[in-house]
Parts: C-alpha cells; sequence; structure tokens
C-alpha cells in the first residue's frame, strides 16, 4: 500500500511540474530568428540623419562611419563585439532631436514568404533639454538576405 501511495504521489508531483508552452496564433506561420542588441555604441556628431531611417549593414567600414564606441567605466561595459565576417546589423536611426525617443525592438521572424521581418516599435516621450541622436542596432547572422521593417503602433 505504501508503494501504491508512494507512486501515485510521484506521478503527481511529476505531472504537476510539467509546463507546456502557448503558441501565438499569430506567428503560427513562421519562426523567430536569433538576434542579439548591440550596446555602447553612439551615432557620429558628423553623421547627418536627415529622416527615420532603416538601415541593414553588412561591413566594418560602412559601420564605422556612421558609429564610434561608447565605453563606461566598469565591469562589462564595453560595446558588444560584431563579426562582420559572420554577423551583420539591423540599424534603426532617428534625426537629432529634444525629445526622449524609444526605439523597442519586437521580434525579427521569418515569414510565409521566407523573408526576415523585423517588428519594432518607437516611442516619443517629454521635451529635454539636449539634442540626441536615438539608435537601435541589433546583430543578426549573415545567413539572412534581405530584411523587411515593419513599426508596429
Amino acid at each position: 500500500m505504501k508503494k501504491l501511495l508512494i507512486i501515485l504521489i510521484s506521478s503527481y508531483i511529476i505531472c504537476s511540474c510539467n509546463t507546456q508552452i502557448e503558441t501565438n496564433t499569430f506567428t503560427t506561420h513562421s519562426s523567430l530568428i536569433f538576434y542579439k542588441i548591440a550596446d555602447n555604441y553612439f551615432v557620429k556628431n558628423n553623421y547627418d540623419i536627415r529622416g527615420f531611417t532603416e538601415k541593414v549593414i553588412s561591413t566594418e567600414n560602412e559601420f564605422n562611419q556612421i558609429f564610434d564606441m561608447a565605453s563606461f567605466m566598469g565591469k562589462n561595459r564595453k560595446p558588444t563585439p560584431i563579426d562582420f565576417s559572420r554577423e551583420k546589423v539591423v540599424v534603426l536611426l532617428h534625426p537629432a532631436t529634444n525629445r526622449s525617443v524609444e526605439l523597442i525592438p519586437l521580434k525579427l521572424e521569418e515569414n510565409e514568404k521566407m523573408q526576415a521581418v523585423y517588428y519594432y516599435k518607437l516611442r516619443t516621450g517629454e521635451q529635454s533639454s539636449f539634442e540626441t541622436k536615438p539608435k537601435l542596432i541589433i546583430i543578426v547572422s549573415n545567413d539572412i538576405n534581405k530584411i523587411l521593417f515593419k513599426k508596429v503602433d
């Protein structure tokens, strides 16, 4: 009897620990693509951004024309390394502004037409006393050929 009770309790514990992953019906015909956010870079002062820009950069030379490294004191405060022999960057650039601007990556996925689609959100906030050039840089594999941009409201 004790063995049966132990087996039943063990089975209950094992079954209750089972987690299920919910699937989003919006992405049933697509698959997510891995990316990482590049930190500690800034847009060079001499780089002129005329309007909101969505850009894919595949060479270090082109990247260095737009961005410079921003090193900070402390542990792990170096810029995210980018290996342009295996990676490229996807960039969102906002013109210089004195308002707070938040560029938010939502997801990068392959759609049913086998195209990479980058979903992002842009939030504009309060006015500030200084001007910035907001940007968002993500790093993706060179295997991705074409990227479509999709701003989500």
